[in-house]
């Protein structure tokens, strides 16, 4: 069933959202920054993503791609090579996203994994590093890791992070749709997990206002396997508030 498409103003912006009001689909404005994946734009015969910066392990036999999938309504795969710890870590170019009071910035990834207890995947925002699984100083996002099912929501400013631990459950081969709001005028951050809020805290001393940051996008293979996320959405929107 489909669902209905809305709309409301943010300092002047047009947003456009689904289901609830924090999915943002679209938006309008001289104050606003919308950015949804292109699967097309996806890694074509080695070459990085058109408008990322990709940092790749291949120790394995074979090699980490990210590219277009042939499925209905859009999505792209990225592979890892066969070797423990081989994989992609995907940052776009810019670093244009700023955590602090003057904005309101939504994230969303809808993906799934093929061996969830044998990957490691982050995806939000970080500052400029090519291992943000492995001691970036400050991101923001969704992460899990090998041996673990469970999806966990973090912030992290100058090296010291706040985690809530366990905001979903990923299946094999099944989608998960993960979303976050920071509201800058409120100092309030909001994530989401299929649609439902899965925790609610004020910002404080760990979300990282201080720095610009990067849509960044990271995973990795746990075992001697080439094992492969199924990208759908990858989206975001920032709003000035103060323009």
């Amino acid at each position: 069933m489909a669902t209905s498409l809305h709309s409301e103003y943010k300092n002047g912006a047009l947003l456009y959202y689904q289901t609830h009001r924090h999915r943002i689909v679209g938006a309008i404005g001289d104050n606003v920054q919308f950015y949804d994946f292109q699967h097309e734009n996806a890694q074509v015969s080695g070459t990085d993503p058109l408008g990322y910066t990709a940092t790749v392990v291949e120790a394995g036999s074979g090699t980490t791609e990210w590219v277009p999938s042939d499925t209905e309504r859009g999505a792209s795969t990225i592979t890892c090579a066969a070797n423990e710890d081989d994989g992609g870590s995907y940052q776009l170019l810019g670093e244009s996203i700023k955590l602090d009071a003057g904005n309101w910035v939504y994230f969303r990834i809808k993906m799934q994994i093929d061996d969830v207890d044998q990957t490691d995947f982050f995806a939000g925002f970080a500052i400029t590093d090519t291992a943000i699984l492995g001691g970036v100083t400050d991101r923001i996002g969704f992460q899990s890791v090998d041996g673990d099912a469970g999806v966990d929501f973090l912030v992290e400013k100058d090296s010291t992070e706040t985690k809530t631990e366990d905001v979903g459950t990923m299946t094999d081969g099944t989608d998960i749709d993960l979303e976050f709001v920071w509201d800058g005028a409120n100092s309030a951050l909001y994530s989401s997990v299929d649609g439902a809020y899965a925790s609610t805290q004020t910002a404080t001393t760990n979300v990282p206002d201080d720095e610009e940051l990067r849509l960044s996008l990271e995973f990795l293979t746990g075992e001697a396997v080439a094992n492969v996320m199924t990208l759908k959405k990858l989206t975001f929107c920032q709003v000035n508030l103060e323009a």
